[in-house]
């Protein structure tokens, strides 16, 4: 492939009349050269960089392992316009009552054939196994999975598990072909993927790209580890099998990122071996089962590691700890940083939740924290994850208190805690009623918020709160403990003088 180089040049007509034969041999010569030392360049120095890898093949032999599901679910519908009500109201004649009523309605994604290895399930050898996105099944009344041979056939939701969002599906057809799973993730950011779905029902749509990151954590999905890639998926793709260049699935379609709601560059995949583990659980218990620590978390950050004495901001910063928790019970306090959970290193706060989703209730593990500028090593029995974690309570604010002081040092005027709002927190502090301008307002507290901890030191009523502040140092960074609801967040304070 040659390319065409253009340049700029400002010369008075009669120069360009007797110049511009030996301009043009000029430009000839240099654009040669230039295109024979490129592919020189290359060839020495990175012949993959020239090497990009066909899929046709593999594509042909894995498509026919790739199916369309579609599920049927009810939507209501109303004969009366809500903008006709809206416009009619208040309007002194009748207009007829709008009636609600049920209309089906189809959505559509992708899925995959797995190996049927589940005794229980395959004992008569006519059931194959589907792997898809729970959201693509989610609150139906039918699912129907259509082969590549067009064959469309009922299915049947043997399991899902939300928090993963991870649906296996039974479906009764033999002679299938499985996909073939990958037993070692041994995936870099740069390795060629690509991925078989129905985009838009578009069926067997081939895409490809590489491996953007590894081990990604979005919100929403606090257990997963997600596959980042620049692989082309839109909706429809959900469910479908994402591949490495030896035709094994290494991962399943679920996510992208997107302002306009189609693709822009950055899919997510769930691991295959969180998917497998998923599947394993369904079939063999009918749910699935995660450990939980019982700790709020939050990453470090460099002002953080400076002030708690790390040598570099890693690890999970522990804002809250759960009352009844195994955390609670083993020793972990706020404002610990856990540096390693069952000898796994926790680089980011995102670590931990994977490391200890996957182990089994009343296991006991091995957690170092940092502390007190040392390590301090606690042993901890996990306890399993509740499936619907009760939901956060809110806290009603009862007005402002004139009689409360204002605490010029940090801009803030707070007031002691009331009974309720001590009950919802678990804890003693201050109730934040205004803050203007300063070291308080830059980091983010506002009004409504409740201040429990600060400098390493628990705040117990609006005088210790105003005895705290007054004899904190200058120009360094100090912890900060605040509540907004019950949710804890840590941050770091700085007070210049």
């Amino acid at each position: 492939m040659f390319t065409n180089f253009g340049y700029i040049m400002k010369m008075d007509k009669n120069q360009a009349q007797n110049n511009s034969s030996t301009s043009l041999f000029k430009a000839l010569i240099i654009s040669v050269l230039s295109v024979f030392s490129t592919l020189v360049f290359a060839q020495n120095n990175s012949p993959e960089a020239l090497q990009i890898p066909s899929f046709a093949d593999l594509a042909e032999i894995e498509q026919i392992s790739v199916v369309n599901v579609s599920s049927i679910y009810e939507t209501e519908e109303r004969d009366i316009d809500p903008r006709i009500e809206e416009f009619f109201e208040g309007i002194p004649f009748p207009i007829p009552s709008p009636h609600q009523r049920q209309r089906p309605s189809q959505s559509f994604g992708s899925g995959f054939v797995i190996p049927c290895e589940y005794q229980k399930l395959c004992s008569e050898g006519n059931t194959s196994l589907v792997i898809t996105n729970y959201h693509v099944v989610r609150d139906t009344s039918e699912v129907l999975v259509k082969l590549s041979d067009f064959r469309e056939i009922k299915a049947t939701v043997v399991g899902y598990d939300e928090l993963s969002d991870i649906a296996l599906l039974s479906i009764e057809a033999s002679g299938l072909r499985p996909v073939r799973l990958a037993n070692n993730l041994n995936i870099r950011p740069g390795d060629w993927v690509f991925a078989i779905g129905s985009p838009f029902g578009f069926d067997y749509t081939v895409t490809s790209g590489i491996i953007s990151a590894v081990d990604r954590a979005i919100p929403g999905s606090t257990y997963t580890p997600f596959i980042q890639t620049d692989v082309a998926i839109n909706p429809g793709n959900s469910g479908g099998p994402l591949f490495n260049l030896k035709g094994e699935v290494i991962g399943v379609n679920s996510q992208i990122y997107s302002r306009s709601g189609g693709f822009q560059g950055i899919s997510f995949s769930i691991p295959i071996s969180i998917v497998s583990n998923v599947v394993n659980q369904l079939v063999e218990k009918g749910k699935v089962s995660r450990g939980w620590l019982g700790v709020q978390i939050q990453q470090v950050t460099y002002d953080v590691s400076q002030t708690l004495g790390l040598s570099r901001p890693a690890g999970a910063l522990v804002a809250q700890v759960i009352p009844g928790s195994p955390a609670q019970k083993g020793g972990v306090q706020v404002e610990d940083v856990i540096l390693e959970f069952d000898e796994n290193e926790i680089i980011r706060s995102t670590d931990l939740p994977k490391y200890v989703g996957q182990v089994p209730a009343g296991s006991t593990r091995k957690l170092v924290v940092w502390r007190n500028n040392q390590t301090v090593t606690l042993n901890i029995t996990i306890d399993e994850l509740a499936t619907e974690p009760e939901q956060p309570r809110t806290r009603e604010d009862d007005g402002l208190r004139d009689s409360d002081g204002f605490v010029p040092r940090i801009n803030i005027a707070v007031r002691n805690l009331t009974e309720e709002e001590r009950e919802i927190i678990n804890s003693d502090g201050v109730y934040v009623i205004s803050v203007a301008r300063g070291p308080a307002f830059d980091v983010g507290i506002r009004r409504g918020h409740v201040i429990t901890r600060m400098n390493q030191t628990i705040i117990e009523d609006v005088e210790s709160f105003e005895s705290i502040v007054a004899g904190l140092p200058a120009n360094r960074p100090i912890l900060v403990q605040v509540f907004q609801g019950d949710s804890p967040t840590l941050l770091t304070i700085r007070i210049d003088e």
